[in-house]
């Protein structure tokens, strides 16, 4: 089964297509030449607009921003991916109790912005720091670990449930007794 969004472009649409192409760029280059002359102009690229980054603190600060991004990315998506199948296998569950719970749970946290879910979170964790035994930025950083895991953990699992959705019946139950 093949399924096709449009068909092939001809000769003259290929052409046309290369055009559209250049001139769009040309267009992006244009715009982008035009910011830099407006920049220029107004004395944004003269050294002492740029004097703040030879400060060590800032460089410092940079670099740890940086690599505690990199943290929370990095636990998050496996918590996320992890919550993901779980989340996908609870959907597609007999149980409609299970599948009722996965439900909500992902409508809700696909419903709420992830700004709003990531202070909440945060406001809930400062509240509760001693109890939970946390200290220094270790709040901020788990809401916002625990924000990214719920929120992309719910879009994972739509996007599992509906990958395994697409499955024909007859060949899931063919690639598992062959297995």
């Amino acid at each position: 089964m093949t399924s096709v969004l449009y068909d092939a472009p001809g000769p003259k649409a290929k052409v046309r297509n290369r055009v559209y192409t250049v001139v769009g760029a040309l267009a992006v280059l244009g715009l982008l030449l035009f910011a830099v002359l407006r920049l220029a102009a107004k004395g944004q690229f003269e050294p002492e607009m740029w004097n703040i980054f030879n400060n060590a603190g800032v460089r410092t600060n940079i670099r740890n921003g940086v690599l505690t991004t990199l943290q929370v990315f990095a636990v998050a998506a496996v918590l996320s991916l992890a919550l993901g199948v779980l989340l996908a296998v609870a959907r597609l569950s007999d149980h409609k109790p299970v599948r009722w719970l996965a439900t909500g749970f992902i409508e809700l946290f696909r419903a709420v912005p992830l700004l709003i879910t990531i202070y909440a979170l945060w406001v809930i964790l400062l509240s509760y720091k001693e109890e939970l035994g946390l200290t220094g930025d270790s709040p901020q950083f788990w809401a916002l670990v625990v924000g990214l895991t719920v929120y992309n953990g719910s879009v994972q699992a739509e996007v599992l449930r509906a990958g395994i959705n697409a499955v024909p019946r007859g060949s899931a139950r063919r690639r598992t007794r062959s297995a």
